[in-house]
């Protein structure tokens, strides 16, 4: 009798020798697995969100945990990541599916309790789906591509966590008529509604007005405009610009080539496979120079209330998303355009039709706009004294130190059609040579600074043909003509600017190398280093070596401009980088994480994780680490923070303790936080 009550309360779905177990269901298994478990989830990252444990093995030495989607949102859901703990080998190994056909779970009420509210309903879906004899031979249904042919064959469709048909299986999706299901196919989802209002650019526009690319001389078409916003904005400041909209602004006229094409968002509100793919074609046939495309990525959802359509969701405004992933727009944009895309942001690519417009990003990009963002411009040095002034020297001194501050830019002597036409006016009206008036300007900038001003250029250099060396054109007469005058300034030829981006690029994959440069990062105060990962504030990336800055620069052409995040974290040993962005970060003592992004080397993935919803409350701790001496708010920072520490009796390892536990603790040694 005992026997046949456990085998009843049994939880967990058992496939060979495998358990599998919601983890809302963990506190049922036996105490020996449950002492085990401890163990393995010593070896889960805090963010690693996993729905599912398998554990496998006789001797229950083997869990997997395992990232479903949401239960009770979606009929099958989809497998999205493992981890695998081995408590034997004391290890742990990560996987990331597919989102093109990734395995699902099927008979998802076996892996709850049997007191779980949604078993019973979960139970009924089932026994329909086995009297229609669709869990016969499941041996190859396990993916989702397979199953889904499955089902349509039968006649059925996933509609979020229902199965409809004609007929319809589940209570609750009876209540759906049939005139709806009819509706959906004939296509009432309302894009037009996606289209929102907007106070300032939008992200891609933005990126291309502030990169550069938006010009007054060139033209710009905003392909699927919406209300028109960012078209006012631009012309408002006398850019020339055009935009369509199949709603809002339906005039074909407008359709025409420009330089600059903005394909902002509209990938994504299109119900449509191939529509979307005639979209991003039709853009880019419009396109001269540069296309960006931008869509919504998974991370930034919110998906309440909205449930599964083709392959994206429906809203209950009946417009349509479909999110992705970062590598999933890239593989999308080179399977349309045949054409390798840059990664500038979360979402958003760059498509250069223009060889040489896409060298002269990247330059400006890796050494030319984030440079002087980063770096001032030093104050000209005083003239020295007993130094007679030439009374044949017609050039002021305003013209010379207009000049010294282009030299100090480039770190050569500039061409003259590289000089702002008022400074060539200036040279012109002197009546003196350029090469005279540099003679003078290197003179009023000094050979120290600018043997030092040289050594930067050179490393960054060094670092555009390190990260050039993934591009397929390598060609010396692919580059620019100001890039090819840096070549021979500071190289003196082609080859042996690729042997330096080269051996660059080895260093940057240099374990030993890379420690080292974080140990004296840290030690003048700039981040933080624990446990072979180096966290610093994003602002402070141009005062490190320039083996971590291509540590970064590695990471941001996987997933785009990182510079607004808050704080960047380098992970030497296991090869990723994270970004995180906290909420006041200025006047916060304990800011608290929104965003974090995470890059990983080995498996080209980019994450997005939200941890902005009221129940993950994380924090940064020791805020004091990530400051200036010349914080006026350090020291209250720092006193703060030691008052913390003091305590004893928290541990600030990793990312330190839970929300709670740290409130608990304060609150219990009577610290109170500053306001």
């Amino acid at each position: 009798m005992q026997n046949k009550k456990s085998l009843k309360n049994a939880v967990g779905k058992k496939v060979g020798q495998a358990i599998y177990v919601h983890r809302s269901a963990v506190d049922h298994l036996q105490t020996s697995a449950k002492d085990k478990l401890s163990l393995a989830l010593q070896r889960v990252p805090e963010d690693f969100q996993w729905s599912v444990l398998k554990i496998s093995g006789q001797n229950d030495q083997t869990f997997s945990f395992l990232d479903y989607q949401d239960f009770s949102a979606v009929a099958f859901p989809e497998l999205r990541a493992s981890l695998l703990v081995n408590l034997t080998e004391e290890s742990a190994k990560l996987r990331k599916y597919s989102d093109a056909n990734p395995p699902i779970l099927h008979r998802k009420e076996l892996l709850l309790a049997p007191d779980h509210p949604l078993r019973d309903d979960f139970a009924k879906l089932t026994q329909s789906l086995e009297s229609k004899g669709l869990f016969k031979n499941m041996a190859n249904k396990g993916t989702r591509r397979i199953w889904m042919e499955t089902l349509a064959e039968a006649g059925l469709t996933v509609e979020g966590p229902h199965i409809v048909q004609s007929g319809l299986i589940s209570e609750e999706s009876a209540k759906t008529s049939a005139d709806d299901m009819n509706g959906l196919e004939k296509n009432i989802v309302e894009r037009h509604k996606t289209a929102i209002t907007r106070a300032t650019l939008s992200a891609p526009m933005y990126l291309l007005f502030t990169s550069g690319l938006i010009r007054h001389d060139r033209t710009v078409l905003d392909y699927g405009c919406g209300q028109g916003d960012d078209i006012r904005a631009l012309q408002s400041d006398g850019f020339t610009v055009e935009g369509w909209d199949p709603h809002y602004r339906p005039d074909p006229s407008t359709l025409k080539k420009s330089q600059v094409t903005n394909l902002g968002f509209v990938l994504n509100v299109i119900e449509d496979p191939e529509e979307r793919a005639e979209a991003l074609k039709r853009a880019f046939s419009l396109t001269e120079l540069c296309l960006a495309v931008s869509v919504m990525l998974y991370g930034k959802a919110d998906l309440s209330g909205a449930r599964p359509y083709r392959d994206g969701y429906l809203t209950s405004r009946q417009t349509f998303q479909k999110y992705y992933t970062q590598a999933e727009l890239r593989d999308f944009i080179v399977s349309i355009l045949n054409v390798e895309p840059l990664a500038v942001g979360q979402g958003i690519f760059l498509v250069f039709r223009d060889e040489l417009e896409e060298q002269r990003y990247l330059l400006r990009r890796q050494i030319g706009f984030k440079g002087r963002e980063y770096r001032s411009v030093p104050k000209p040095s005083a003239p020295k004294k007993g130094t007679p002034n030439n009374p044949n020297d017609k050039l002021n001194k305003t013209t010379i130190r207009d000049l010294a501050a282009e030299i100090r830019a480039f770190g050569r002597q500039p061409d003259i059609s590289e000089l702002p036409k008022s400074l060539v006016t200036k040279l012109s009206r002197a009546k003196q040579g350029l090469q005279y008036a540099a003679n003078q300007a290197i003179a009023e900038i000094g050979h120290k600074e600018l043997e030092e001003i040289v050594a930067t250029r050179t490393e960054d250099l060094s670092l555009h043909f390190a990260m050039h060396a993934f591009s397929q054109r390598r060609s010396y007469g692919s580059f620019p003509p100001e890039l090819r005058r840096d070549i021979r300034a500071f190289f003196g030829s082609h080859k042996r600017a690729q042997d330096s981006g080269q051996a660059l690029l080895y260093s940057i994959g240099n374990q030993d190398l890379l420690l080292e440069d974080a140990e004296t990062a840290a030690a003048a105060g700039i981040g933080h280093l624990e446990q072979g990962r180096f966290q610093f504030p994003t602002d402070r990336l141009q005062e490190l070596s320039v083996r971590l800055r291509g540590f970064v620069a590695l990471a941001e052409r996987l997933a785009g401009d990182l510079s607004e995040t808050t704080l960047l974290r380098i992970h030497i040993t296991s090869r990723k980088l994270t970004a995180l962005t906290y909420a006041d970060f200025e006047t916060s003592f304990l800011p608290r994480l929104m965003t974090r992004v995470k890059v990983e080397f080995d498996t080209f993935d980019v994450s997005i994780i939200d941890h902005s919803a009221d129940n993950d409350v994380r924090l940064l701790y020791l805020k004091s680490r990530y400051m200036k001496e010349t914080d006026p708010r350090q020291a209250a920072q720092k006193a703060f923070d030691q008052e913390v520490l003091d305590l004893n009796t928290l541990n600030f390892c990793n990312e330190g303790p839970s929300f709670r536990e740290f409130a608990q603790t304060l609150l219990k040694a009577g610290v109170r936080i500053p306001s």
